[in-house]
């Protein structure tokens, strides 16, 4: 736009110089035209007194500088005809055609009649010549151009070197806008020599803050709400180990007690006990689902490997690959319960909503002690963007989140879903 501006401000600049030199190469001609039938009325002599007079007065008055820009023509005189030649300009600079076709003027002219008593009448036509006048305007129009070309490229590299100067303070607002947008909260910015930059790295550093007093509070939160969680699940499983079990025991017992030798097993008693045994299945499961023990007693590998082993159980047309890394696999405490519950709700929303056929699971460890945790199915996948009917995946970010870690999801329709999970390294979290 700059400079766009300045070639426009040249452009106008130029328009006006030529108006300028054509109006003036106009003005000279007409002023020459003028003195020079000026002093051709002045001077001319009315009673010559030899017949050789009126041609000495002709040439001296075309030696007078004053009138050299013309051409005179003298008709009506006996003998050989007067033709006032141009002027001789030492300029030998070269016109532009289209400079010259641009400011010359239309002709300017003017006829004069003289009568010498006893002569014939003389015709004088006075012409303006504009070929100096041009050469003139053409080099005081190049020098204007020039110097308003110099002016527009200095006003521009200045206007440029300071707007470009400003605007780098943008570049790093931006960039530190996008560190914000990642999810780094300790990025500051410096201050900036214009106020209005600086007004915005203040409030910035302030919303950085902010942002991250909030997510530490929101970390600490969703660890505890998390804890909470966890804490009812294990009475919620002591409660359905201790009372309901016993409880199922002890009507299994008395069912057993009552039923009497050689009856049918299709007598009361014994479809309480039938009953009593699919209850405790599915209370084995529920403490399953709510308290995983191998994962308390035997780490992460083994838990997950259950689980899947459970998967591949109730759903035979799904095959399950795990692969966990060494480094991984003995892994336990709130770390180990909080990943073993983030690949179950992955497992559970597959099984819900993929329809997939395989499912790829892996859990490694890089050199800086993070841990990368990715769960892939080659189901229907859905649209990223689409919002949740659920609180699947929600639960899963604030798992994640609650860790010091970050998730990030792949998908689109007909590709499956990889969830990717990257956890800091254990010091962090331990």
């Amino acid at each position: 736009m700059i400079g766009l501006a300045m070639a426009l401000i040249v452009s106008v600049g130029f328009l006006f110089a030529i108006h300028d030199a054509r109006q003036s190469v106009r003005d000279e001609a007409q002023a020459t035209v003028s003195l020079a039938l000026q002093l051709i009325e002045a001077g001319f002599p009315s009673e010559p007194a030899t017949s050789g007079a009126l041609p000495d007065w002709l040439n001296r008055l075309s030696r007078l500088d004053p009138i050299r820009h013309l051409r005179i023509d003298v008709a009506g005189e006996p003998g050989p005809r007067l033709d006032f030649p141009e002027a001789q300009s030492s300029a030998t600079l070269a016109v532009p055609r289209w400079f010259r076709w641009a400011v010359t003027p239309e002709p300017i002219w003017v006829e004069r009649q003289f009568q010498s008593s006893g002569k014939p009448a003389l015709t004088l036509r006075i012409e303006a010549n504009a070929d100096d006048e041009i050469r003139e305007a053409w080099t005081e129009t190049r020098g204007f151009l020039c110097v308003l070309l110099a002016l527009a490229g200095a006003v521009y590299g200045l206007v440029h070197v300071i707007v470009g100067r400003a605007f780098r303070s943008v570049d790093t607002i931006l960039e530190g806008l996008e560190t914000i947008e990642k999810g780094e909260f300790n990025k500051r910015l410096p201050g900036f020599p214009l106020p209005e930059f600086d007004r915005i790295s203040s409030s910035f550093n302030n919303m950085a803050t902010a942002l991250g007093i909030a997510r530490n509070e929101n970390k600490a939160l969703i660890r505890h709400s998390l804890a909470i969680q966890e804490e009812e699940r294990r009475n919620l499983a002591r409660e359905l180990h201790d009372e309901f079990g016993q409880c199922l025991t002890a009507i299994k017992v008395m069912s057993a007690t009552l039923r009497q030798p050689g009856e049918a097993p299709g007598s009361p008693a014994g479809q309480i006990m039938g009953l009593c045994d699919r209850l405790f299945g599915v209370v084995r499961a529920m403490l399953r689902r709510l308290r995983p023990m191998v994962l308390e007693d035997l780490g992460l590998a083994a838990a997950l490997e259950d689980l899947a082993e459970q998967w591949r159980t109730s759903h035979p047309d799904l095959r399950i690959h795990l692969d966990c890394a060494p480094a991984v696999a003995e892994l336990s405490g709130d770390l180990a319960l909080q990943l073993f519950r983030s690949i179950q709700e992955c497992l559970t929303n597959i099984v819900k909503h993929a329809h997939a056929r395989e499912v790829w699971i892996d859990l490694t460890q890089n050199a800086a002690h993070a841990i990368n945790v990715t769960v892939r199915d080659d189901g229907r996948g859905f649209t990223a963007n689409r919002p949740g009917r659920g609180f699947g995946l929600s639960g899963i970010r604030e798992r994640v989140a609650g860790l010091g870690g970050h998730l990030t999801l792949d998908t689109r329709p007909g590709h499956g879903v990889t969830v990717r999970i990257v956890i800091p390294r254990l010091e962090a979290i331990s």
